[in-house]
């Protein structure tokens, strides 16, 4: 859940969960683009540590941010 919402935050250069939080839920007003933002996220996480990645990097959503 931390890569998740990491990964939300460093779109903005945060570190803080409540900014990853907080601009999750905003993707939300238009519900589609919310979820497939969020499907991206998660696939891009899910990939990275399939592939071994640093498991830091990964927490901090640093793989998850561009999708």
């Amino acid at each position: 859940m931390s890569a998740l919402i990491g990964a939300y935050a460093t779109v903005v250069f945060a570190a803080h969960p409540l900014v990853g939080v907080l601009l999750a839920l905003a993707t939300f007003l238009h519900p589609g683009r919310g979820l497939a933002g969020l499907i991206a996220v998660v696939a891009a996480t899910l990939v990275a540590r399939a592939l071994g990645y640093r498991v830091d990097a990964i927490g901090r959503g640093h793989y998850g941010y561009n999708a």
